[in-house]
């Protein structure tokens, strides 16, 4: 690929077109290595109105010719530098368009492994300027070995606080480019229309070169080189930099700092802020220092605007005081240090908050007393902590109700306990009157839904009351007609339990059970609690379901089946009853009320039937639907399918023959087409797949092959009338050597 060198020659093209009205050449310090290329550039109507038409115009050179196949014609886009179209191998006949307001045109030579890519780009300012314009390049390639590189190598997009004197880099100059004079030409700030130029003559070849200074004025500017080899004239140069930018800025910034609050004391926490500002390169960074030490630096990437920096410190100690200032750099090294400031640091006056309570019995206060707690700054500077008397200590909770007949409480009492703190500070424990005694245990059965086809999900849901407390013990059966009400009575006469839940807090149980099959059943539940128990039972009615049918599908082959149309369908059942019987109609009407076809209910498990070619006419459109029924003679009710067209006539019947019948190898074999075409209309294609065959391929209505060796080959043909209607027929050929064939017995 491209060495650095001409890689520069593209951006020299670009600041040619600029700077030269779009018309310049190279030549190297050799000339055995020539060759032009011609770019004419013209609007088209084909372009758009902002388009210009682009071609090569010819290649030739001094001692070699190069070819159109190593030329490349890109469009690159402007706005991203990507390229959005490419011509390649260009010659005088290849034209590209180019939109001039965004696109450029660029010239690729590669010369693969013995020169140099070599790169050139075109630049049109508005259509009218392209018509009849012709960029002519001269230039010279410079085989691999013998090249060379150089880069502008100060400075170079950077900022700096003083007028630059300019250095080059010359390097990896072999061959043909260790001229006997070399001139570097600077040229700086044209495109600020303020040109200032040097020239430099040198003759040591490889190295760094410094340039003189140009006296210019602060701000952003940018400059290029070109070198001229053995005193070449103006404009002919052998190699352009590309342009680079620099600035110059030798302003200091602004900056000041400050702190607060303004008289901190050993608790306040200090900030400390810088502002600064520069106009020209921007701040670089901010830096804070205090007692000396940097503390934050801040980094502003070259902001113009202000800026603000902070830094957070503290608490200090008392009576102590301390400096600051900070530090503003720009990014041209410009520095401004700020004034010294400084801050003291005072002890807090003696500040109490207000007594709050504490617990009782905290700290070192006794039983009945409660402690308080207060803060004071400076610490300590004042009693923080006391006990005082009271009666509030002894704190019980509400009475609550354990059970009846508990401890000393009757049958019918209520005992009552509450906690007190501290313990027994107060009566914890009493017995009252309560209607809730004697305890009482009811159960609520019920069952959502309660009746419905199989399978059949339900919810059985049992409900808890009465005035016993504690945990619940639930106990479940799907089905028990029992009249029992324990669980060992349930066990005994049902079986064991389908699900069982002890020590539930929540009065409510709900439990999820599908009835796969028809019938009656009686979902029972047990609950348990306080010595006591209930049940509950509920009847639960499943029906057997109906049968359903689904993904009704129409299949018609009209090639080989006529009008013969096969339904099928998927048939399911809730309780897996199998299908037992099954009625189709068809119609051209889409109410049935005239079916061409009516089975009837018939006997049958088969999930599919075929209406016969008799029963259906050319050009209609047919209705059709499906019953069901299951072993336990439900139905599923009519389903309909999806309706369908028959064609306006019958398909291509397709047939073909060949002479002769018993075909060699190498032996010339006619086909003849013999299919017929109905309702009045011709045939318009024929394709024929003729398998080992020379050809193999063909659309003749009696095509002639050869087949190179015997053996048996597929033929097949395809035709296709002038409704669109197409069908295939593919039949097997034998063909036998072109002479006997001899065996040793």
């Amino acid at each position: 690929m491209a060495s650095n060198y001409y890689k520069y020659f593209k951006n020299f093209f670009i600041c040619c077109l600029l700077f030269f009205g779009g018309f310049c050449s190279i030549d190297s310090a050799q000339a055995n290595y020539g060759w032009q290329v011609k770019v004419e550039a013209g609007n088209s109507s084909a372009c758009g109105s902002n388009g210009a038409l682009i071609r090569v115009l010819a290649l030739k050179g001094t001692t070699e010719n190069i070819a159109s196949s190593n030329i490349t014609l890109n469009i690159r886009r402007q706005s991203d530098n990507k390229i959005v179209r490419s011509v390649s191998g260009t010659g005088t006949t290849s034209y590209i368009c180019l939109d001039v307001y965004n696109e450029s045109v660029e010239t690729i030579v590669d010369e693969t492994s013995s020169y140099h890519d070599f790169y050139t780009s075109y630049y049109p300012t508005s259509p009218a300027q392209s018509v009849g314009a012709k960029w002519d390049s001269h230039v010279h390639l410079t085989p691999i070995s013998q090249g060379m590189a150089y880069f502008s190598a100060f400075p170079n997009n950077v900022w700096v606080n003083y007028d630059p004197q300019f250095t080059v880099q010359l390097a990896s100059m072999p061959g043909v480019h260790s001229a006997t004079s070399l001139s570097v030409i600077m040229m700086a700030d044209s495109f600020n229309g303020n040109k200032k130029y040097s020239t430099v003559n040198v003759s040591g070849g490889v190295g760094k070169y410094n340039l003189p200074k140009l006296g210019l004025s602060d701000g952003w500017h940018q400059w290029f080189f070109k070198l001229g080899f053995n005193n070449q004239p103006n404009p002919l140069y052998s190699g352009v930099a590309p342009w680079v930018g620099y600035g110059i800025d030798r302003a200091k910034p602004t900056a000041s700092v400050s702190h607060s609050p303004a008289s901190p004391d050993s608790t306040s926490t200090v900030t400390i802020t810088a502002n600064a500002q520069d106009a020209l390169s921007g701040l670089d960074t901010v830096s804070i220092y205090v007692d000396g030490s940097v503390k934050k630096t801040c980094n502003f990437s070259g902001a113009v605007s202000a800026q603000t920096c902070q830094y957070a410190g503290g608490p200090y100690a008392a009576n102590s005081s301390h400096n600051y200032y900070a530090v503003a750099t720009d990014l041209a090294g410009n520095k401004t240090t700020t004034s010294t400031k400084s801050f003291n640091v005072t002890a807090p006056a003696c500040a109490c908050t207000p007594w709050a309570n504490g617990a009782c019995a905290g700290g070192s206060c006794t039983t009945l007393q409660r402690q308080q707690t207060r803060t004071c700054n400076p610490v300590a500077c004042d009693a923080q902590s006391q006990c005082v008397a009271d009666a509030t200590c002894c704190v019980c909770t509400a009475w609550a109700d354990d059970d009846c007949g508990l401890g000393t409480c009757g049958a019918n009492q209520m005992r009552q306990t509450r906690t007190c703190n501290p313990a027994a500070c107060d009566v914890e424990s009493q017995c009252a009157a309560s209607a809730s005694c004697p305890r009482t245990l009811t159960l609520s059965l019920t069952a959502n839904p309660n009746t419905g086809n199989a399978p059949l999900a339900t919810t059985i849901t049992g409900t808890v009351g009465g005035t016993a407390v504690g945990t619940i013990n639930y106990t479940t059966w799907w089905d028990c007609d029992d009249p029992c009400s324990t669980v060992s009575a349930c066990q005994a006469a049902c079986g064991a339990w389908d699900d069982k839940a002890d020590g539930q807090a929540a009065a409510v149980r709900a439990l999820n059970h599908t009835y796969s099959a028809a019938g009656t059943f009686h979902p029972k539940m047990i609950v348990e609690r306080h010595n006591l128990s209930a049940s509950g039972s509920v009847a639960v009615t499943v029906i057997n379901g109906p049968p359903s049918v689904s993904a009704l599908v129409k299949q018609a082959d009209y090639c080989s089946s006529g009008l013969s149309t096969m339904f099928s369908w998927t048939y399911s059942d809730p309780e897996n009853d199998p299908q037992t019987f099954r009625q189709i109609q068809v119609d051209d009407n889409s109410n049935f009320s005239s079916a061409v076809d009516d089975t009837g209910k018939v006997a049958a498990s088969s999930t599919s039937y075929t209406v016969l070619s008799s029963k259906l006419a050319y050009n209609t459109t047919y209705y059709w639907r499906i019953k069901v029924w299951d072993s336990a003679g439900n139905n599923s009710g009519w389903v309909n399918g999806p309706s369908f067209t028959t064609p306006l006539h019958g398909y291509p019947a397709i047939d073909f023959s060949w002479t002769p019948s018993t075909p060699k190898a190498t032996e010339l074999i006619t086909y003849t087409d013999l299919t017929q075409v109905f309702g009045g209309s011709t045939i318009v294609s024929r394709s024929w797949e003729i398998e080992g065959a020379n050809p193999n391929t063909s659309a003749a209505e009696s095509p002639a092959v050869t087949y190179a060796a015997k053996g048996d080959y597929a033929t097949k043909l395809t035709v296709t009338d002038s409704n669109g209607y197409t069908c295939s027929l593919e039949k097997n050929i034998t063909v036998k050597k072109s002479i006997p064939d001899w065996e040793e017995g």
